[in-house]
């Protein structure tokens, strides 16, 4: 059995103003990072889900190799685009990562403890008992988290299926880079070793 991870990227970054997962911090875009910290805690079968309307400009910097659910009408909403995305799940991945791009400083530790834990269970990080992403999704929940419908989110599936909270020492799960303001302060505050 396998670790698998989604990165959710389909939003139309309306907020922003500008195609969010592209966005540089240092020498990598926002996308770039949630790769490479996947990467680093050897998190190596990866799903990528994009829509319009930025989709194919953001497929066009990622490596061919790596697996896209398309999402046509990604208004729907980010559990339209994660079911799309669990139909390409490989049959050995006991689970996934959730992971929105938007939410692109979690270290590669944070994911470690996560993935240490008992995978058969909705795993979800926590810091100062606040829940942040990127989250587990066991295997034995992929058939419920596809019978929500898409005007649901994730934490439909928490009021019938109890999530073990991992505390973690990572604020990181809970910066969302929403708006220009939210980018503009972590651009300046990157860490320097991922500067140009």
């Amino acid at each position: 059995m396998t670790v698998a991870a989604i990165v959710l990227a389909a939003g139309a970054s309306t907020r922003m103003g500008a195609i969010k997962p592209l966005l540089p911090l240092g020498a990598h875009s926002l996308l770039q990072r949630v790769l490479q910290t996947l990467t680093d805690a050897s998190v190596h079968t990866r799903i990528l889900a994009l829509g319009p309307p930025h989709g194919e400009i953001i497929a066009a910097t990622v490596p061919q190799s790596l697996p896209i659910a398309w999402n046509p009408d990604p208004q729907r909403g980010m559990l339209s685009s994660l079911q799309l995305a669990l139909a390409l799940l490989p049959p050995e991945a006991e689970g996934t990562l959730v992971w929105p791009a938007d939410i692109p400083l979690v270290s590669a530790a944070t994911l470690i403890t996560l993935l240490t834990q008992d995978r058969a269970q909705l795993l979800i990080p926590t810091y100062q008992a606040r829940g942040g992403h990127p989250l587990w999704l066991p295997r034995r929940l992929i058939a419920a988290t596809l019978a929500l419908p898409t005007t649901a989110s994730l934490r439909d599936l928490r009021t019938t299926h109890a999530a073990v909270r991992v505390p973690v020492p990572d604020p990181e799960i809970l910066r969302d880079l929403d708006t220009a303001k939210d980018y503009e302060a972590v651009a300046q505050s990157v860490d320097p070793r991922w500067s140009v």
